[in-house]
C-alpha cells in the first residue's frame, strides 16, 4: 500500500471515530448567536416556514383525495 493510502486510511490517535446515531461522551456548549432581527434571517425563516405549510397543506390534500376514493 503506497504512503498516501496508508495516511487516508489512518484515523488521528487523539479523535475517535464518530459512530452514527451516538451521543459525545463529552458534553460541549455550542454558543449560537443569531440575530433573530436580522432581515436576512427573517426572509431565511419564512422560507422555512411556507415550505413547510406547503408541504402540510399536499399532505392533506392528498389524504382528502384517498379517502374519497
Amino acid at each position: 500500500m503506497s504512503p498516501m493510502m496508508s495516511a487516508k486510511c489512518s484515523a488521528p490517535e487523539e479523535e475517535e471515530p464518530m459512530i452514527m446515531g451516538a451521543m459525545s461522551t463529552a458534553p460541549e456548549a455550542e454558543e449560537i448567536d443569531i440575530d433573530l432581527n436580522d432581515p436576512e434571517v427573517e426572509q431565511a425563516a419564512i422560507k422555512i416556514q411556507a415550505g413547510f405549510k406547503g408541504m402540510r397543506d399536499r399532505q392533506a390534500v392528498r389524504e382528502k383525495k384517498q379517502v374519497r376514493h
